[in-house]
């Protein structure tokens, strides 16, 4: 392909008309790349919907809390005479100097052999001793105000089987039947929250950050729950930023730094603040710290101020646990009140994911069919063209290159020559004063 001299386009109208087509198909073309560019460096994001059928599946977390969750009967010992905790005036008399606030919470709140009688998870049989791991589950506690203290079983296996064999199995203490308040909610029972590993049971019990799933199980009850797993992923783009690291959590995220702060406020802490990794602070032992501190913790106005300090975006990928229950009945006179609590799953997991609605191979289609249909452009012909507009380039530089030479070269000769005069000039004036 060759390029049309400058004054032969302009003197025939055939190459005229074909430039101002070919001059407008380029400014459209240009338009036209520009765009998909711009797709490219901002494109749009897809949803892919899928179902899986696994081999095996990975249970969730389950986090299991008594209620009620403190003996009160033990009050009195540590100079509480309130049965309620987050009252302005509780631990006005707390005896701080004989006692902690870990010494209380150990003392009043159910240990593990007091809640659990027996443990099963993928038909391994777990008789409870206390915290610690087996075989195929992992078990911890943790405190919480309202909550008291709460077991956590992590997985450490999955399960190949889907029925009640494969999953979990709980025989749980209880040593008071049920009773229903006004609002017709039992007061005696368990408190289970399915979530996955990298959550957190904070105290907002916000399920828009955590993706918690709470059962209730009330005392002397046998309850058979099936869950279904949900998985979500996303994109991490500028308008929608999130973390795309799996062990990452919005809300253990948000919670140890809320607990942080707070803890910062008042330099000290409580065995119900979950603090980051490396972070320290002594345990308060006056009451008005304790008073401030706890009021700040289960404040909700005072989390949602704190917390607008925390950079803590959501998680890209994150798992949801949704639940059905299956039977619900009460246990036999023999157990009573004792509960039975089991959890199964199908291998059916829905998954849901976020696509790149643009990407290279798409951005190359798009230009390399712009370029052939509007311009007539291949590969090859492409080549050329470049090839041509550097030959062009070349030829300018170096002409000019050539014409400065020249140019001072004309100047040396005319230097020289005027030299050559002055000397001729100069040798005539000496002669004729010798002369004379």
């Amino acid at each position: 392909m060759g390029l049309i001299p400058e004054k032969k386009c302009f003197k025939q109208p055939s190459k005229l008309i074909k430039f101002i087509i070919l001059f407008l198909c380029a400014i459209f073309t240009s338009m036209q790349v520009g765009q998909c560019f711009q797709k490219f460096f901002h494109p749009s994001t897809s949803t892919y919907m899928s179902f899986i059928l696994n081999e095996s599946v990975k249970y969730p977390c389950l986090t299991i809390c008594r209620r009620p969750p403190y003996k009160t009967d033990l009050y009195p010992k540590f100079g509480i005479s309130h049965f309620r905790l987050d009252t302005a005036f509780t631990f006005r008399f707390f005896n701080f100097s004989e006692y902690s606030l870990s010494d209380f919470f150990h003392a009043t709140t159910y240990n593990f052999t007091e809640v659990f009688a027996q443990v099963a998870y993928a038909s391994v049989g777990y008789l409870p001793q206390g915290e610690g791991s087996s075989e195929t589950v992992k078990v911890t506690s943790s405190f919480h105000f309202y909550r008291g203290r709460c077991f956590t079983f992590q997985p450490l296996t999955t399960s190949d089987i889907f029925s009640l064999d494969g999953g979990y199995a709980f025989l749980m203490y209880h040593n008071k039947t049920t009773e229903v308040n006004e609002a017709g909610v039992s007061a005696h029972g368990y408190q289970i929250y399915l979530h996955d590993p990298n959550e957190a049971v904070t105290y907002t019990e916000d399920e828009r950050n955590n993706f918690l799933e709470i059962l209730h199980v009330e005392a002397d009850e046998d309850m058979r729950v099936k869950f279904e797993i949900q998985e979500f992923g996303r994109i991490p783009t500028k308008e929608n930023r999130c973390v795309a690291n799996p062990d990452y959590s919005k809300s253990k995220c948000e919670n140890m730094c809320v607990n942080q702060q707070i803890a910062q406020r008042y330099n000290c802490t409580a065995p119900f603040l979950d603090l980051p990794e490396g972070v320290s602070f002594p345990e308060c032992s006056s009451f008005y710290k304790v008073r401030y501190l706890i009021r700040d913790i289960v404040s909700k106005t005072v989390w949602k101020s704190v917390v607008q300090n925390c950079d803590c975006p959501m998680a890209c990928n994150y798992t949801v646990y949704k639940t059905s229950i299956i039977n619900r009945r009460e246990v036999h006179e023999t157990m009573a009140p004792n509960s039975l609590f089991y959890l199964y799953s199908t291998n059916l997991v829905f998954r849901m994911t976020e696509v790149l609605g643009y990407d290279l191979n798409q951005l190359l289609s798009d230009v390399g069919g712009s370029l052939g249909f509007l311009l007539g452009l291949s590969v090859i012909s492409l080549i050329c063209l470049c090839e041509e507009i550097f030959e062009l380039a070349f030829k300018y530089i170096f002409k000019r290159k050539a014409k400065t030479e020249t140019g001072d070269s004309n100047r040396e000769i005319v230097g020289a020559e005027e030299q050559d005069e002055s000397k001729f000039g100069n040798e005539i004036y000496r002669n004729v004063a010798v002369k004379y």
